[in-house]
């Protein structure tokens, strides 16, 4: 099904995967939300520096709200290129489907903000992975899809 789910969704006009892109960000969002929520704030040492670093809790929301309204904030970009550095470096350990919902984020904002070259599917299979529930995902990019094509269709 998920193959299915990716040749429809190749096939999306690019408005259109940007609007899944959003959408699949913003549900990634919400299970990042939860963690912090349920954490606190997201704390971590980086090694090189010695310094303690928090993730803010806008910044998520900040990076798709500035894709959503096509608005460049290369700030965004080096508020998310710390964490993602800390990720690979070992500094800032985090549950794998943060991780992923973390990548999505930036990968969101580098897309459509700063142009680079970002797979397509790369952002949904992020987004999606922010959450466990197999079943569940596979039913939310379904009507991701569907939900995209009827807007544009409008």
């Amino acid at each position: 099904m998920i193959m299915n789910l990716q040749n429809h969704f190749q096939k999306l006009a690019a408005d259109e995967k940007r609007m899944a892109h959003i959408i699949l960000c913003e549900f990634a969002l919400d299970k990042w939300n939860e963690y912090v929520s349920a954490n606190g704030e997201i704390r971590y040492i980086e090694t090189v520096c010695g310094t303690e670093r928090i993730i803010e809790k806008s910044l998520p929301a900040d990076a798709i709200g500035s894709v959503k309204m096509k608005r460049e904030d290369p700030r965004i970009e080096e508020r998310l290129r710390e964490p993602i550095t800390a990720i690979r470096d070992g500094d800032l350990e985090l549950p794998e489907t943060m991780k992923f919902a973390l990548h999505s984020f930036y990968n969101l904002y580098r897309k459509y903000m700063r142009g680079d070259d970002i797979d397509d599917w790369l952002i949904v299979n992020q987004a999606l992975s922010a959450d466990e529930n197999f079943d569940f995902i596979k039913e939310f990019l379904a009507r991701t899809i569907k939900s995209v094509k009827n807007i544009s269709e409008r």
